[in-house]
């Protein structure tokens, strides 16, 4: 019916059907529904139609027919991309197995009765339904509600502490964030401070040096800081991930190669000293001087579970930083997998409500569909109001609605929150995130105001001063300057505390 194809939507009905729209029409006959359906859709011309059906029940009737009652939501897109909503109906079809018709021996629908409201009004016993006769129930499932981007973005800032600054530690923030993406060394402190009340910088270092937190390749082969023990749970889980980008990256340099016999040289390389990528690529050129070094190193940093070893990778510190093997640094051999399904109920709690391929998307893998199903007696499900997608969740994990207040925070680059989701429209707009990121796969610095993505920031500095330079998207209101100001010059003061001379500057 959406595609215009009306007459096959009418040979989904039986010839004998009975059909009463809720605005009270009855066609009589297979013309006059065509006609009309035909008719009104007509008033729809120039937007997208679509319907989505939630909140199903279906009975058997003794004679074998069924009963089926649901939700049924149109929504419109017109040709400026606005969304409407038409007003939802409470459905109830009877259906039955029929070999009448072209193509034969399929369920068809012969009656249908539709009712303005919410599914369960106009069930059994109301007055302008027929009743139901004596059946046995075979499905139930309850609807799915449906969230829009911005309570799915209030959900979100909450999962990742944003909403309020948190009196956790360091290793608990890191653990129910799954981590921080740590491509460079300050934004995972940055990080942390815009989410917990007491925070030092002290505080994330301590735990590097003492290899309770390593900076390793984990979620889609990127560099996160994570706690030692969430490295030994997530990385056999990701491994997958970073094979798939050695093949992709690097497989012609590496044809015919055992890259068994490569990851195991570099292992022994790296037990004996811990090296840096300048040093490994001179060993890895010694042992193999017919081949690219380059992309033996590179492709070692997939294939061989490694982290970085302090002081490289905390505050402050750039350059060439030594690797050392995971078993070396941290005396444990890393486990097998047992598989998604942990890492998936994690960054539900993290992140959620997501879809499958927002899961795929922030992890790297692919093929989620099957474990995230299995979860499936775990979870809830919803849909977005605006792209109609399945998203899944924890019961209990805090959805605190649209109208919640939303502090303006200071994001670092790479932060988890633009990075979790294939649809991150929840935060960010896709106008903006073409500004935010770079073609060489950067994600700038952003500004948080009521909840999404409002400009980007930068610390120059010069000497003994630092001056932190924000771009607005659009000029803030007199009320979110204020607060940007004041979040401001807090960030100042932690990051520039050994400055002499601080400034806040719009640009």
């Amino acid at each position: 019916m959406e595609e215009g194809r009306i007459e096959e939507y009418a040979d989904t009905f039986t010839e004998d059907r009975v059909f009463e729209h809720a605005l009270g029409w009855r066609p009589e006959g297979r013309e006059q529904f065509i006609e009309g359906t035909r008719s009104g859709l007509a008033r729809y011309a120039g937007k997208a139609l679509r319907h989505r059906h939630d909140r199903f029940t279906v009975d058997r009737r003794p004679d074998g027919a069924l009963d089926v009652t649901y939700l049924a939501m149109v929504s419109l897109v017109d040709e400026q991309g606005q969304v409407t909503f038409e007003p939802s109906c409470t459905v109830r079809d009877v259906l039955v197995w029929s070999e009448e018709g072209a193509g034969g021996g399929r369920w068809r629908t012969r009656s249908r009765f539709l009712r303005h409201g919410t599914a369960g009004s106009g069930r059994a016993g109301s007055p302008d339904v027929p009743e139901r006769e004596d059946t046995e129930t075979v499905d139930r499932m309850p609807a799915p509600e449906v969230l829009d981007n911005k309570a799915l973005g209030r959900a979100t800032l909450a999962r990742q502490l944003v909403l309020r600054r948190h009196a956790m530690t360091a290793t608990e923030a890191m653990e129910h964030l799954v981590g921080l993406q740590g491509q460079l060394a300050n934004p995972p402190y940055l990080g942390l401070w815009s989410r917990l009340s007491k925070f030092a910088i002290t505080d994330l270092t301590e735990l590097l040096t003492s290899r309770k937190a390593v900076r390793g390749g984990l979620m889609r082969g990127t560099l996160h800081v994570v706690t030692a023990r969430d490295f030994l749970r997530l990385r056999p889980v990701l491994q997958p991930v970073h094979d798939k980008a050695q093949r992709g990256f690097f497989r012609r340099d590496t044809e015919g190669m055992d890259l068994g016999e490569l990851a195991a040289f570099c292992a022994s390389v790296l037990d004996e000293r811990y090296s840096t990528n300048v040093e490994l690529r001179k060993a890895l050129a010694a042992k193999w001087p017919e081949r690219n070094a380059t992309s033996l190193l590179h492709s070692v940093q997939y294939l061989l579970p490694t982290v970085y070893v302090p002081p490289g990778g905390t505050w402050g510190t750039g350059g060439s930083t030594p690797l050392a093997t995971v078993d070396s640094w941290l005396g444990t051999p890393l486990p097998e997998s047992d598989g998604p399904s942990e890492m998936i109920l994690r960054y539900l709690a993290a992140f959620g409500p997501a879809s499958v391929k927002d899961i795929q998307a922030w992890s790297g893998l692919t093929r989620l569909k099957q474990p995230v199903d299995e979860l499936r007696p775990k979870l809830v499900t919803f849909r977005s109001a605006e792209s109609g997608v399945e998203l899944f969740d924890l019961p209990d994990a805090p959805r605190p609605g649209a109208g919640t207040p939303a502090p303006v925070r200071f994001l670092p680059e790479f932060d988890n929150l633009l990075v979790a989701h294939a649809d991150r429209t929840r935060v960010i707009s896709d106008e903006h995130r073409a500004i935010t990121n770079t073609r060489n796969g950067g994600v700038a610095a952003t500004v948080l105001v009521d909840g999404k993505v409002a400009g980007r920031w930068r610390l120059v500095r010069a000497k003994k001063a630092v001056t932190l330079e924000i771009e607005p998207f659009a000029p803030f209101a007199a009320s979110d300057r204020k607060q940007v100001l004041a979040e401001g010059e807090a960030l100042l003061a932690f990051a520039g505390e050994d400055a002499e001379e601080r400034d806040v500057r719009f640009v």
